[in-house]
């Protein structure tokens, strides 16, 4: 599902200035230049950017765990225990991250070595949330667990979704906003719990395809809104109650990105869609070939 394409639309965001000016062209990829070079055998399967910022933490497809620098030294590098298929979660000192073997890691940060694992047995995972005491994952059956993050000991379970379905991309990412977790689920429904005992707050069926309406792409979130997108479209939601304000017919394929303006969404036509997230509307579409 051109995944790979999650890791350029940042970097489009970054370095283009077309979403304050739709006239102006996107800077191209021979362009940017390479600060240093990094190959992991069996390929890098994700990233993600440590604390401080110039830190990265990669994955591989052979359960390799690196930390390197920005000057792309690596400070440590540890084979796991199991096989990452989540990017991986970074919360002060630790790295959370699930595996295909039905399995939530706990590294320490400092040092790659395990604090904990949880098993959940599922072999589909979302990528976990973290909060001040809580880390919390939705696995491919529907099933969200919330677990102390110094333990890995169970605090909560839940689960709404309401019928099985297809996902194509896994299970989507929580998203905790003060006292409450937005969850995607498979089923096109937006879920929210009580973020300290998982109480189902209020849900909404967003996209009812019959068999493909999962929303397994990450929420994103503002001041008042939360915006849900899938293979159907993207939809913008009140963060308080289950009002829906639009709803974009759009296929969506990559986790999409946000500023105070625009959604940045990839759409199955390999093009970058800029929509106005104040009413829904694409104000532009760009090719990525």
């Amino acid at each position: 599902m051109n995944r790979i394409w999650m890791i350029f639309i940042p970097l489009i965001i970054s370095f283009g200035s077309f979403a304050k000016d739709l006239n102006s062209p996107l800077v191209p990829y021979s362009s940017l230049k390479s600060k240093y070079h990094f190959q992991e055998k069996g390929g890098i399967s994700s990233r993600v950017g440590g604390d401080p910022e110039s830190v990265l933490i990669i994955t591989s497809s052979r359960g390799w765990v690196v930390k390197i620098n920005d000057q792309g030294q690596i400070l440590w590098r540890n084979k796991s225990s199991c096989t990452p298929i989540t990017e991986p979660q970074l919360d002060y000192n630790q790295i959370f991250f699930a595996c295909k073997e039905g399995e939530l890691l706990a590294l320490d940060q400092d040092t790659g070595k395990e604090n904990w694992k949880f098993r959940f047995y599922d072999s589909v995972a979302g990528k976990p949330e973290t909060n001040e005491q809580l880390v919390i994952f939705q696995t491919g059956n529907g099933a969200i667990f919330a677990l102390d993050k110094k333990t890995g000991n169970i605090k909560w379970v839940a689960r709404e979704n309401s019928r099985y379905t297809l996902s194509l991309m896994g299970a989507s990412q929580p998203l905790i906003i003060a006292e409450k977790v937005y969850v995607g689920l498979s089923d096109g429904t937006l879920a929210v719990f009580n973020v300290h005992n998982g109480d189902l707050i209020w849900k909404k069926r967003l996209f009812d395809r019959p068999v493909i309406s999962d929303l397994d792409l990450n929420l994103l979130a503002d001041n008042d809104q939360i915006y849900a997108s899938s293979q159907e479209g993207i939809c913008a939601i009140s963060k308080t109650t289950d009002k829906t304000f639009w709803c974009l017919n759009e296929q969506i394929i990559a986790n999409p990105s946000i500023d105070q303006k625009f959604i940045y969404a990839l759409n199955s036509d390999n093009q970058l869609c800029l929509i106005d997230k104040s009413v829904g509307t694409i104000e532009g579409k760009f090719e990525l070939n």
